[in-house]
């Protein structure tokens, strides 16, 4: 009976601990929330509370004025190629560098670890310069081609760690069966890979959604911009619209949450693959 009380307090311990845990971290977002539904002047007198009328015209501005509905569509066609294919090079190079023996593997390798540490602020400039030199500037390619050189690394290095733990020995069976490079790619690598693609997935989703930087620097055209871009319409040279704002940043993150939601079982294992071993 004494196991059983332990058990159970720390059992109580734990959940305490994460309940707060998730309450403090989501508390913000609430805030956010809360106050897209209520008027500019409300959100000055009564921030943390309750709404005293409830100001649902701030989306329908958000997604009409704010032309959120085109940002949104640019948002969609950029991260949807740039981690489709970060994904694709990742996973190619990665069974390169896992399973072939590759003149310069450490080489390569010293690479990837180099372009994982590199700040995003220190190559701005040259690559500004580069990019306007390869008539790529103000384009969605050209954007889409330079999240897809800023994540490649982060991405092949964790695919990398996961297949080199899968065991060797099923794809020797395999190839005694007369499986190929590419069978052995597509049967065995892809589908035991499937929650680590998920977790890197799901890593690149958030970064290229919610990326400022590079579209606001690299695309000129307003009808280009991204979500991000976009919520810089409500801020005014001396005011800004707080309501709207809000409404336009609940907007951006609803996405992002539901794509966890509904893969945060794939994405567990995939970030907790290869943490044991034996």
């Amino acid at each position: 009976m004494s196991y059983l009380k332990t058990k159970k307090r720390k059992h109580f311990i734990k959940y305490s601990i994460m309940t707060l845990a998730a309450m403090v971290f989501m508390y913000p977002v609430w805030l956010v929330f809360i106050n897209s539904l209520k008027g500019d002047t409300e959100i000055y007198t009564n921030l943390f509370g309750l709404p005293n009328q409830f100001q649902f015209g701030n989306y329908a501005d958000a997604w009409v004025n704010g032309k959120f509905g085109m940002y949104y569509m640019n948002s969609i066609v950029i991260t949807t190629a740039s981690v489709g294919f970060i994904l694709i090079f990742s996973l190619l190079t990665a069974f390169a560098l896992s399973r072939q023996d590759l003149i310069g593997k450490k080489f390569i390798n010293t690479l990837l670890v180099i372009g994982i540490t590199v700040p995003v602020q220190v190559s701005l400039m040259p690559l500004f310069v580069q990019i306007r030199n390869l008539g790529l500037y103000n384009t969605i390619f050209g954007v889409v081609l330079i999240f897809i050189a800023f994540r490649i690394a982060f991405a092949t290095f964790i695919m990398t760690g996961f297949i080199e733990g899968i065991p060797r020995e099923l794809e020797e069976a395999a190839m005694i069966d007369g499986a190929t490079q590419y069978s052995l790619f597509t049967k065995i690598i892809l589908p035991l890979s499937k929650s680590s693609i998920t977790a890197v997935a799901i890593f690149n989703i958030v970064f290229v959604w919610n990326n400022f930087w590079f579209p606001l620097i690299f695309l000129s055209s307003q009808a280009k911009k991204t979500l991000p871009v976009g919520l810089l319409a409500f801020q005014g040279e001396e005011t800004m619209a707080f309501g709207k704002l809000f409404a336009g940043i609940m907007i951006l993150t609803l996405p992002v949450i539901v794509v966890y939601l509904l893969l945060q079982k794939q994405f567990v294992q995939g970030v907790t693959a290869g943490a044991v071993k034996g």
